[in-house]
């Protein structure tokens, strides 16, 4: 199917163009392209910018949303989220991810990067809703031996069941993180990803807490502790990255690890400190932005994400320059390139995942389209939404989200009644 776009503002040259999109990609940007496809987008006075990528999230959690708010990491995790996460079903984490990727496809977003549980209702939502994802399936053994072995069979199994089942999903190995996971657990998600060179996930360095267990259990700060289990690779997601030394930094950038800051999930845990954004990318590192789940942030909007970390990284800089904001988009659309997807630019031949942002007063005057992206707007100025060439979104409303909303209010009321 063709789409064409006609008269958007081009974020990055300010000209008013039309861009002609076949196949999944664009294949012309021009001005008064000639009015020949399957489906004609009128795009006057609209700003056209490239989509999102939420490179670290936990999309069924969207049920927890103001459920636990205003308490201390592992509080909130022992106490709230595990004992009601542990009677979850398939059922309720389908309802709750389509929840999380209808809120995404509503903000931008086209790509996320998910670890949870009940991986097959995860995978259902997103090859149904049309955006892209790489999936893991969380691993937590709380140090069990069963548990852990459990682990390695759902996983194999998954493989075995999805690898290269849907060219728009990928498959990622998901350890929790080193205090939720067992030494044979890790090495086993070190191993399984080199067999199958596959992406790992992990929460690393989140808290002053995990560094220093770290050091009394191990002997070495988290991600030494990793390095020596072979986990640390140019695969190898990393949330937070908040408790780093120079040894830390030199040693991820040196295995070409990728970061993922969550700036507005870690001030709202208040891990007590900010992931030294400049610090790693000075190193080479490759850098991305995520806002974990809607149970810590409280939403999925990388538009919202984009201003805090943008913010936070200039106050911790002491800098009001550095980041700029061209830096800041820059970072959320890198989980696009490294899966190897030329979405970011804008330009022809490019991928067709992209965004229409309505004119409002908020963005008004369009001095600079890409800081009033940065630090003016919000994800609820999204007009369209396109991926991969399909339109999931078109002037504010996604088929079918009524249903999506009522499903997850009903699973809500059910799991949450008492």
């Amino acid at each position: 199917m063709s789409v064409l776009i006609k008269g958007g503002i081009h974020c990055f040259t300010r000209e008013i163009v039309d861009v002609l999109i076949r196949g999944g990609k664009m294949v012309k940007i021009a001005p008064e392209l000639p009015d020949k496809a399957d489906k004609i987008i009128n795009a006057a006075g609209k700003i056209l910018y490239p989509a999102f990528a939420n490179m670290h999230t936990h999309a069924g959690m969207t049920l927890f949303r103001g459920y636990a708010d205003d308490m201390p990491l592992m509080e909130w995790l022992e106490k709230k989220i595990w004992p009601i996460e542990y009677t979850f079903t398939e059922e309720d984490v389908y309802a709750g991810t389509r929840l999380a990727i209808l809120e995404m496809i509503k903000t931008g977003t086209t790509l996320f990067n998910d670890m949870y549980w009940h991986f097959d209702a995860g995978w259902q939502a997103v090859e149904e809703m049309g955006v892209r994802a790489v999936l893991s399936a969380v691993m937590i053994d709380m140090f069990d031996e069963k548990r852990q072995k459990d682990n390695e069979k759902r996983t194999r199994e998954i493989f075995d069941r999805y690898l290269r089942k849907n060219d728009r999903i990928q498959l990622a190995l998901g350890p929790h993180a080193i205090y939720t996971v067992s030494e044979a657990g890790l090495r086993f998600a070190a191993e399984m990803a080199a067999e199958y060179d596959a992406y790992i996930h992990i929460h690393l360095s989140e808290t002053l807490h995990e560094v220093e267990e770290s050091l009394k259990k191990h002997g070495k700060r988290p991600p030494e502790y990793l390095d020596g289990l072979g986990l640390l690779t140019d695969k190898s997601f990393l949330a937070h990255l908040v408790w780093l030394n120079y040894g830390d930094m030199d040693l991820l950038a040196e295995r070409n690890c990728i970061g993922v800051s969550s700036p507005v999930s870690n001030m709202k845990l208040s891990v007590g400190g900010v992931m030294p954004m400049m610090e790693l990318m000075t190193r080479g590192m490759r850098i991305t932005l995520g806002t974990d789940g809607a149970a810590s942030n409280n939403n999925l909007d990388m538009v919202d994400e984009m201003k805090t970390a943008a913010l936070l990284q200039k106050w911790r800089n002491d800098s009001a320059a550095t980041p700029d904001a061209a830096e800041i988009l820059g970072i959320t659309t890198e989980g696009f390139r490294i899966l190897g997807i030329p979405v970011g630019k804008l330009e022809e031949g490019d991928t067709a995942d992209l965004i229409l942002l309505k004119q409002h007063p908020i963005i008004t005057p369009l001095h600079n389209p890409i800081s009033n992206l940065v630090y003016a707007a919000s994800g609820t100025l999204v007009d369209t939404t396109i991926c991969n060439g399909k339109v999931l979104m078109e002037n504010g409303y996604v088929p079918g989200e009524e249903d999506i909303i009522s499903a997850a209010e009903k699973t809500v009321r059910r799991l949450f009644k008492g």
